[in-house]
């Protein structure tokens, strides 16, 4: 991997390695981080893949900058939103700086505290999105601007859709439709994140 740094460079980066037949020949993927994902939209990453498209996406670095606060909506809710984003550009994974951390926000060797969306059970596997799925397309008619959504496949067959409902106080009911016409209707609360797992 190369690069390993914030998106706004990325053109120029990929540009400059990948466009350089003896560089592009050594290198598998390009590594991003999210801090400056507000100084760019998340379509220059389609940008890059349809100009490298043999070159995989990944994200190695994020984290939120600030002491973790249990329960806080906008900390998921600024998670949930890169991350539908991202995976819906293209990109593999992402990667937390923090995979862990204790409910003070460290220990950390610069011994500041930050944020981390992991919380560990030993008695929960709540993985919805397991490795080796492949992000598929979604048909969305009229989805309202507060509302995201990715979709997967997994290994085993599922298919997978999370939906995030951004909004601070509306709730919001959609239809989700498989390929044979049979449907179910979700009532999305406001500032909820709602999973739909089907076979």
């Amino acid at each position: 991997m190369v690069m390993d740094d914030q998106r706004q460079y990325l053109e120029q980066f990929a540009d400059d390695v990948l466009g350089d037949p003896d560089a592009n020949k050594v290198v598998d993927g390009v590594a991003l981080h999210w801090y400056g994902d507000g100084n760019t939209l998340p379509s220059l990453l389609t940008k890059i893949h349809e100009k490298f498209p043999d070159k995989f996406l990944l994200y190695t670095e994020a984290c939120i900058l600030s002491p973790p606060v249990l329960g806080s909506w906008a900390d998921g809710d600024s998670y949930m939103r890169y991350i539908i984003n991202i995976l819906n550009n293209w990109v593999i994974g992402f990667v937390d700086w923090n995979m862990a951390l204790n409910p003070q926000g460290g220990p950390s060797w610069m011994g500041n505290s930050f944020g981390s969306p992991i919380i560990v059970s030993n008695t929960v596997d709540d993985k919805f999105i397991v490795p080796d799925s492949v992000i598929v397309g979604l048909n969305i008619a009229n989805l309202p601007a507060n509302l995201e959504a990715v979709a997967a496949l997994t290994p085993s067959g599922q298919k997978v859709i999370v939906l995030d409902n951004r909004d601070v106080a509306a709730n919001y009911t959609v239809s989700v439709y498989n390929d044979q016409g049979s449907y179910v209707n979700l009532n999305l609360e406001a500032r909820s994140f709602t999973t739909l797992v089907f076979n």
